[in-house]
């Protein structure tokens, strides 16, 4: 991640000093184990552990702030970015970080939408697909979502509701 000031990526979500912070960020995190001065940790409540239990401690460890769903004991609200849903957050942070680009945009349909993606990526040779695809149920309308993190942002992927998969051209 190239390093972005903690307000553009904060935009939407924070409204306390922070939407001010013009501090460089370099890297969001839901792992309390990858916490590294000026990063931006994330707490997700999960099934086995809930990120919120370590939000002090990622701050202990030098995270400019932390993201949760509810004020959390020990956590001083001026390091904290209040926001009822971890994975809107995400979306938020994201498309503020992607602003700062201009990549193209590849649609991609089909039930198995990540292997279309090395697909596409194999008959046009020289996209870059350096990076990580990860996929998620989205719990509001249970469609599959998927996101993509390309190393050098050249390209960049959507799923779409296409019908006929065999009609997209690619194009410059």
């Amino acid at each position: 991640m190239e390093a972005i000031a903690a307000n553009i990526l904060l935009e939407g979500l924070a409204v306390n000093a922070l939407a001010q912070c013009e501090t460089p960020v370099t890297l969001v995190t839901t792992d309390s184990r990858e916490v590294c001065p000026g990063c931006i940790f994330v707490a997700f409540p999960g099934e086995k552990f809930d990120g919120h239990d370590f939000a002090a401690k990622a701050l202990e460890n030098g995270a400019l702030c932390v993201v949760l769903n509810h004020p959390v004991e020990g956590v001083p609200e001026e390091k904290s970015v209040i926001c009822p849903d971890s994975y809107h957050a995400m979306m938020v942070l994201g498309a503020n970080y992607r602003s700062q680009f201009h990549p193209k945009v590849v649609g991609v349909t089909g039930s198995v939408p990540e292997k279309r993606i090395y697909g596409i990526s194999n008959k046009i040779g020289n996209l870059d697909m350096k990076g990580e695809i990860h996929t998620y149920q989205d719990m509001n309308n249970q469609s599959e979502k998927v996101h993509i993190m390309l190393k050098d942002f050249t390209y960049g992927f959507m799923l779409t509701n296409i019908e006929n998969f065999a009609k997209i051209t690619l194009s410059e």
